[in-house]
């Protein structure tokens, strides 16, 4: 199979598989955070880091999710132009490019995701600097 696409096309592909891998890196910051939260809500005392956690999982959330929304309205418009005449029936054109550019994007990310998750289960990506990065407090803001 061929695939020709001009290059703003490929600009496209380019640009969403970027989106996609950090819709993903979202999506596993958001699991962190939320693991985090789990872990000291009952903790006396720590309810204020409690609250921070719970905002950065909602954060980190609705990023992964514009993120996907993006990713989707970048790659819909490559779609149309590799589809050619497999459908010409005028008003589904559209939504069924977008659609699987959506489903494109959630099993892109969901599988960038995987693909991080067994990369730390590794060892490969160290989880205590995965952990360092996506769920550190500020020391100066608890103190």
């Amino acid at each position: 199979m061929n695939i020709r696409l001009p290059s703003l096309g490929w600009a496209r592909v380019g640009t969403s598989i970027l989106l996609i891998g950090l819709s993903a890196l979202c999506g596993l910051r958001t699991v962190i955070a939320g693991i985090v939260y789990g872990d000291i809500m009952d903790l006396p005392g720590r309810s204020t880091q409690a609250a921070e956690y719970q905002h950065r999982a909602y954060f980190y959330f609705w990023t992964c999710l514009l993120l996907q929304g993006l990713a989707t309205l970048v790659l819909g418009p490559t779609l149309q132009s590799l589809g050619g005449r497999l459908h010409k029936s005028g008003p589904l054109k559209d939504p069924t490019n977008y659609a699987l550019a959506l489903g494109i994007s959630i099993l892109g990310t969901g599988l960038t995701t995987l693909l991080f998750f067994l990369l730390i289960r590794s060892g490969f990506i160290s989880l205590f600097a995965c952990l360092l990065a996506c769920a550190t407090p500020q020391i100066e803001a608890f103190n």
